[in-house]
């Protein structure tokens, strides 16, 4: 038994020690860095994410400070926004998507999570085909609408009878249609939001009120692997 106990220690203790070696590689690798790297603060956290901060040695000496960094699903961010750290890099996600965003992960809004996060998935893969042909999304006039009605002219036909690039649009789990807001500049590729204001279609709130954007589903997704 205590031999047992040792090496599941042993191999964690190994796993970790790969996954932080594996996070500074593929940080390296991302910046190109010919020059030295130095971290700090690097720690793993649950479903296989390292976080911590680097300073980049260039020609002409070191960078002026660290920056933080994200490495998880085998990809490395050196931009993280700070929603991306306070979630990703904690001890119990879940707790800290509620506490930031107010939504309740556990089996009480399974259903409904998992109905939003197929409805975010279909949409952003019809948006992407919409982009290929269009070389945009669809603008906050058209809105969601265009990937069901497509113009007779302007924007290009999708792949579907009548051009459309789906059969239905999706809503939410209360039977109400998702909001939709324009992607930007054009020429400029910045994906669209789309979103559900929740069972009370109010801004904000918790629980079965909250809010769930596009923004929110790398989250979501995230608690699904751990």
């Amino acid at each position: 038994m205590k031999c047992s106990l040792i090496l599941v220690l042993y191999a964690l203790v190994i796993g970790c020690a790969n996954q932080t070696e594996l996070a500074k590689q593929s940080l390296i690798l991302k910046i190109h860095s010919e020059y030295p790297v130095e971290f700090r603060n690097l720690v793993n956290y649950p479903g296989n994410v390292s976080c911590g901060e680097y300073k980049s040695f260039g020609k002409w000496g070191g960078g002026t400070k660290f920056l933080p960094f994200i490495f998880r699903a085998q990809q490395i961010d050196t931009h993280p926004i700070k929603l991306d750290v306070q979630i990703f890099c904690a001890s119990d996600p879940a707790a800290s998507i509620y506490a930031k965003l107010g939504i309740d992960t556990s089996i009480y809004l399974e259903q409904e999570l998992e109905h939003v996060q197929e409805d975010f998935h279909q949409l952003s893969a019809a948006l992407e085909i919409y982009y290929q042909r269009n070389h945009t999304y669809p603008s906050a006039r058209k809105g969601l609408e265009a990937l069901v009605s497509p113009e007779k002219h302007g924007s290009k036909p999708g792949p579907l009878e009548n051009g459309r690039y789906l059969d239905r649009l999706p809503q939410d789990p209360w039977k109400r249609a998702y909001f939709y807001q324009g992607a930007g500049l054009a020429g400029v590729k910045h994906e669209p939001e789309y979103f559900t204001l929740g069972k009370d279609a109010k801004l904000g709130g918790k629980n079965e009120n909250a809010d769930i954007k596009t923004i929110y589903i790398k989250y979501l997704d995230h608690i699904k692997t751990m």
